[in-house]
Formats: structure tokens, C-alpha cells, sequence
């Protein structure tokens, strides 16, 4: 593989039409010397031409989506558990992961560390949480711990301490320091069910989000104390909040997935509730995840649709950006369960 990383950074240096005149001096030279060009990874990093922004194989703005859950792929509709890249424009770059046998492995959770050096997952059997060095695009397990084997592993954070929590249950959250020890002081912290996800936000906190009853999202400090509760919804109960996403301004967006609402709701830095940002059920039915795009922009992705939809933001009210989804392939992203953007 030394061999073929030199070949490949050296393709990567050059541009234009030289690139397909290497490529095929480069699959000759492979057979001539019998190495194995036909391993996929290398190959298709090859064809692909991986971006040369933050971290070898990443670019400011790119987007990583998880299409997963708690459902097996084996089920109909099939959620496709699988890791994809997307550009900032929302063009397809590659799959970072796919879950294989069995049918009982899912993903759900993910995030990047905050230099964008590292994407992680959580995997559902054996449970874990694994991580991608993106500058090799190799996959290695980070987590992987006895206190992880909780019914159906879901979302994780990694925190701005350097620490790491991880939904190792529908209810229950475990928190792992930077040296992936166990943390026992105000952990694991145990929450109604079920927990949809985990996010950083500023100021060294966490927010847990759950569709149980109440189910007002909560803001924890990273060292694991209740900070504060959001409300102001019009319910406190059957809501079902899934994500949460800082605009750069400092306020907060809350993706509601309830009948009544499948909508966005925007809060105050201070998490007090501003009003509805936005509903429209033939765009965005059952909002999920939610992220901020580079340009500012929230993206957000429907569970119901299997599309995500870019969102602009003028004062307390948002608009969709353009005549059609954002992102929309169900061969590609499929029951998105999470996204994050490379900072």
C-alpha cells in the first residue's frame, strides 16, 4: 500500500487531462508489478479525486450524512445504514461506510471532533463507536467498552473537553474522557426514552433531545449537571424535538417532528422561544437532523422524505432555498439519522 499512496498522492498533484493519462499509466504500471489495484478503496479514491481542504480527503463545508436508525436494512423501507460525503453544493463525493452482516448491524450517531480531523459513529453490534481518520479515510474502533451494550446504541457527541458521550441505551448516556476512560461523576445519565440525539453546542454544553413525555430538550454542561430545560413549544409532551443546530447569530433551531408541528422552532441564545421558523409538509415532512451549511444556511433532513432541504434564515422566519430538495438520491441517503458539516 506504500507504493500505491505514492502513486495516488502523485496523481493527485496534477490536473486537467494529465489525470486520465496517469490514471492509466498507474493501472498498468499496477499490473506489470502485480500490485493489487483492484483494492476498492484505492481505486476508488482514485477516480474520485478527493478534495485537498482540511484533512487530506475533506474540504471545508463538505457534509457527512448517517442513513441509519434502529430499523435493519433488511426491513421495508430499507434504511441503508451507510456513511455518505457530499460537497457544500450538495454533490455526492463518495460513502465513507456501509454496514454488512448481519442484518442486526446498525449505524446512528455521528459527529466530527471540533478540528474536523475525525469523523466518528456509534454502531449498533458489536456496539461501539468508531472513527474515520480523514486524512486516511481509514476506519478504526475508538470505543469500545462493556458499558456500551445497552439495548440499540444512538447518538453521540464529541464535547468541547475533549470528551466523548454516547447514548448507550434509549435512555441512558455514558461520558468517555479524551483518554477514553470512563466517566463516573454525574454519569451515565439517565433520560426519558428515547433519545434521538446529542449535540455540542458553545459555552462547553451539550443538549440531549428525546421523544418521551416530558420531552422538553436538555442543556447539560459538559461535566454532566443540568444547565437548563427548553420551552415554549405549544406542548411539552408529544412533541418529539429530534435535533438542535446554533445559527452563527447565537440563537438555536429546534427540529419538531410532532403531527401538529413537523416543523422548525427558533429560540434565543438564552433558549428562550422566539416563534415558528418554519413548516411546509410537502417540503419537509418529519424534520430530523439539522446542521448549519458554511454559507450559513441550516440544512435539515426529513425521515419521511429521505430528502434534506436548505433553509434561509432572514430575521425569525426561513425560506427554502431553490425549487427542489437539497439533497435528494434514496439510493444514496436513506432515513438520515444524523449530518454534520466540516468546519
Amino acid at each position: 500500500m506504500k507504493i500505491q499512496d505514492a502513486l495516488l498522492n502523485y496523481f493527485r498533484s496534477v490536473a486537467g487531462v494529465v489525470q486520465a493519462h496517469l490514471l492509466i499509466l498507474i493501472l498498468v504500471g499496477c499490473a506489470l508489478l502485480a500490485f493489487s489495484c483492484s483494492d476498492d478503496v484505492f481505486l476508488d479514491e482514485v477516480l474520485t479525486l478527493p478534495s485537498t481542504g482540511t484533512s487530506g480527503y475533506v474540504a471545508s463545508g463538505d457534509i457527512f450524512i448517517v442513513s441509519g436508525g434502529t430499523v435493519s436494512s433488511a426491513a421495508t423501507p430499507y434504511p441503508l445504514h451507510k456513511i455518505t460525503q457530499w460537497s457544500k453544493s450538495g454533490t455526492y463525493i463518495r460513502t465513507i461506510a456501509t454496514s454488512t452482516a448481519p442484518t442486526t448491524t446498525f449505524f446512528y450517531g455521528l459527529d466530527l471532533d471540533p478540528t474536523g480531523a475525525n469523523l466518528f459513529f456509534t454502531v449498533e453490534n458489536v456496539d461501539r463507536v468508531e472513527t474515520v481518520d480523514l486524512s486516511t479515510l481509514v476506519t478504526t474502533t475508538h470505543l469500545l467498552d462493556a458499558n456500551l451494550t445497552g439495548a440499540t446504541i444512538r447518538a453521540m457527541a464529541v464535547l468541547s473537553d475533549g470528551g466523548m458521550v454516547v447514548a448507550e441505551s434509549t435512555t441512558s448516556i455514558e461520558k468517555f474522557n479524551s483518554s477514553k476512560t470512563r466517566v463516573t461523576t454525574n454519569f451515565p445519565l439517565t433520560v426519558t426514552a428515547n433519545i434521538n440525539t446529542i449535540k455540542r453546542i458553545s459555552g462547553g454544553r451539550f443538549v440531549v433531545l428525546i421523544s418521551g413525555n416530558p420531552d422538553n430538550p436538555r442543556v447539560y454542561n459538559d461535566n454532566g449537571t443540568l444547565a437548563t430545560t427548553i420551552s415554549g413549544i405549544g406542548c411539552t409532551t408529544n412533541c418529539d424535538p429530534y435535533d438542535i443546530a446554533e445559527l452563527p447569530d447565537g440563537r438555536f433551531v429546534v427540529s419538531v417532528q410532532a403531527a401538529a408541528y413537523n416543523s422548525l422552532e427558533l429560540f434565543d441564545s438564552s433558549f428562550t422561544y422566539v416563534g415558528q421558523l418554519y413548516k411546509d409538509t410537502n417540503v419537509m415532512l418529519v424534520p430530523g437532523a439539522l446542521a448549519v451549511l458554511e454559507s450559513g444556511n441550516l440544512m435539515v433532513c426529513s425521515t419521511a422524505l429521505n430528502t434534506c432541504e436548505e433553509i434561509q434564515i432572514t430575521g425569525n422566519s426561513g425560506t427554502r432555498v431553490g425549487s427542489q430538495a437539497f439533497i435528494s438520491d434514496a439510493s444514496l441517503m436513506r432515513q438520515p439519522t444524523a449530518v454534520v458539516v466540516a468546519p
